[in-house]
C-alpha cells in the first residue's frame, strides 16, 4: 500500500490507476480484533495510516516507525454541573460556568459561607466600616460595621497616703497607701497589703508605673526610690538625689517605669534616705506620697 496521496476530486469517465486506487482511496480507517490482527493483516504501514482495534476500543496510527496510540478514545460521555458550578452538556459546544462569578453583584462586594458547601454575596459596607464577626447575623456570622469612636476603657488605679510616714534612716522602706483617687480593677485594697498593686485576672501585660514620694525639709544626706516586684526582685529604681540645702525646702522624687507583670504578680514602692536620724515622708493626694499603675495593654 503506498503512502497517502491526499485528496483528489475525480471525474466522470477517469480511469484508475493502482496508485489513484492505493494512494487515495485506500486511506479509510480500518478495524480489526486486535493489534495482532492488525500487524498481521498491514505488514507495510504507511506513515499517517489509521486503525481502530476493537479490543480495547483504541484508534491507532502509524508515525512511519511504529504504531503510536492516537489519544482519541472518545471516553468522555458528558459533562455535568457540580457544587459552585452551572452549564454542562452531553454533546457539542459545552460551556461551564463558576457561579461565585455570578454571585458577586457589585465591586468590593464579598463571598461568605452560609453552610456546609453554601455561600452567598455580602455586598461591600459603607466607608470607613469594618467587616467583624457577629454569630446573632444569619446565615453570614458577620457583618459591617461602624468602629466604636470611644477611647478604650481606661485600666489603672492611683492610691495615695493620706497621713505621713515615718521613715528610718539608712534603712530601705515600704510605703503604705490607705486611699485610692480611682481603681478600675481591684489593683490595691485598702485594708490588707495597702502596699500592693496587684495584677488582676485577665490583665497581664504592659504597665506604665508612676511613683511620687515628697520628704520633710532636710539638708543632710541622700534620698532615693525603687520599685520592687513580689516582695523582693528590684525592678526599676528613681532618681537619687541629695537632700536640698535651702531653708524649708522639701525633696521631691517623681519617677515612671514601663514594666511587664503577669497576673498576681504585684509590686511596692520602697523609699530610702541617709538624714541621720527618722524623717517623714508626706502624705496628701497629690502633693505626697502617690503610686499609679496604668495597663498598656497585653
Amino acid at each position: 500500500m503506498a503512502a497517502g496521496l491526499g485528496f483528489k476530486t475525480f471525474t466522470t469517465g477517469e480511469v484508475l490507476t493502482a496508485a489513484d486506487t492505493n494512494g487515495y482511496l485506500m486511506q479509510g480507517i480500518n478495524v480489526f480484533a486486535s493489534t495482532a490482527a492488525r500487524d498481521a493483516a498491514i505488514t507495510s504501514p504507511q506513515e499517517g495510516q489509521f486503525a481502530y482495534t476493537k479490543d480495547t476500543n483504541s484508534l491507532w496510527y502509524y508515525t512511519g516507525s511504529a504504531w503510536a496510540a492516537s489519544g482519541a478514545t472518545g471516553d468522555i460521555e458528558g459533562v455535568t454541573a457540580g457544587v459552585g458550578i452551572t452549564g454542562g452538556g452531553t454533546s457539542g459546544t459545552v460551556t461551564i460556568t463558576n457561579d461565585m462569578a455570578t454571585t458577586i453583584t457589585a465591586a468590593g462586594d464579598i463571598v461568605v459561607g452560609t453552610g456546609s458547601g453554601t455561600y452567598d454575596n455580602l455586598p461591600i459596607g459603607t466607608t470607613a466600616q469594618v467587616l467583624t464577626a457577629d454569630t446573632t447575623v444569619s446565615p453570614y456570622k458577620v457583618k459591617w460595621a461602624t468602629p466604636s469612636s470611644g477611647a478604650a476603657a481606661f485600666v489603672g488605679a492611683k492610691v495615695y497616703k493620706s497621713a505621713s510616714q515615718s521613715i528610718p534612716n539608712a534603712t530601705w522602706t515600704t510605703l503604705t497607701f490607705n486611699s485610692e483617687s480611682f481603681d478600675t480593677d481591684g489593683f490595691h485594697d485598702t485594708s490588707s497589703n495597702t502596699s500592693r498593686m496587684t495584677i488582676p485576672s485577665g490583665k497581664g501585660g504592659k504597665y506604665l508605673v508612676q511613683w511620687q514620694a515628697v520628704w520633710d525639709p532636710n539638708a543632710t544626706g541622700s534620698r532615693n526610690t525603687k520599685i520592687t516586684l513580689n516582695g523582693g526582685t528590684d525592678v526599676a529604681y528613681g532618681t537619687w538625689s541629695m537632700a536640698l540645702t535651702g531653708a524649708g525646702s522639701s525633696t521631691i522624687h517623681a519617677n515612671t517605669a514601663v514594666l511587664s507583670l503577669s497576673v498576681a504578680d504585684y509590686i511596692e514602692i520602697q523609699i530610702g534616705q541617709e538624714s541621720g536620724g527618722n524623717l517623714n515622708a508626706n502624705g496628701g493626694a497629690n502633693d505626697g506620697n502617690t503610686f499609679s499603675i496604668i495597663y498598656l495593654g497585653a
